[in-house]
């Protein structure tokens, strides 16, 4: 996944750099920003997480729900 890509991917999904950031879970939004700019190489499994919230938004939904809940 490209830097373009992963930035596309983001606002697809409808997510700001935080919300992936808190997703993901990594430690802020610094990180998206270095993955989106080039300045980092964005992980497998980020790329992989990304294609399957694409390909099912249910797991999306599923996701972005857990980002203010409390872990369980």
């Amino acid at each position: 996944m490209t830097p373009k890509e992963l930035t596309d991917a983001r606002l697809r999904l409808g997510l700001s750099k935080e919300q992936l950031a808190a997703v993901l879970p990594v430690s802020g939004i610094r990180t998206i920003d270095k993955w989106e700019s080039g300045q980092r190489g964005i992980p497998d499994t980020v790329a992989t997480l990304i294609e399957v919230m694409l390909e099912f938004p249910g797991v999306r939904k599923y996701l972005v729900s857990k980002i203010n809940s409390p872990i369980r």
